[in-house]
């Protein structure tokens, strides 16, 4: 644990990557939503 706090304060941050797995309906539901709010952001 020291030796990852360490090499992590060496580097100045750390770097995490997650990626969601979601049903093909959540994704869809998901990117209806995107379009919703870029399409309220566009309008403002």
């Amino acid at each position: 644990m020291a030796v990852v706090g360490a090499v992590a304060e060496a580097a100045g941050h750390a770097r995490w990557t997650f990626r969601l797995r979601v049903s093909s309906t959540a994704l869809a539901a998901l990117l209806d939503e995107w379009d919703r709010c870029l399409w309220v952001w566009n309008e403002s």
